[in-house]
């Protein structure tokens, strides 16, 4: 069993230029449960959920190519979540 929220619009800088882009919180197991593996770097693990730990965040594959020009350099960088950074993990 594996949860998300509801889809919501927030503001991410990622780069030069910030974009409001659609976003969901989402359970350490969700991409487990679906069977998806991320193209670079890590989906979500049970070390993410842990009390206290850095937020991070799994971006879709357009927002990648978009802000990140497609360069799998871009897992362990820092993205900004309405504020709030973020590492990208995958």
């Amino acid at each position: 069993l594996a949860a998300y929220g509801w889809p919501s619009e927030v503001s991410v800088l990622a780069g030069d230029e910030p974009a409001r882009v659609v976003a969901s919180a989402v359970t350490d197991n969700l991409f487990a449960t679906l069977g998806a593996r991320a193209l670079h770097g890590r989906v979500l693990g049970a070390e993410d959920a842990r009390r206290g730990a850095a937020p991070v965040a799994v971006v879709s594959h357009a927002l990648w190519r978009e802000r990140f020009g497609g360069d799998a350099s871009a897992v362990g960088r820092t993205l900004s979540v309405d504020g709030v950074p973020h590492r990208v993990v995958g």
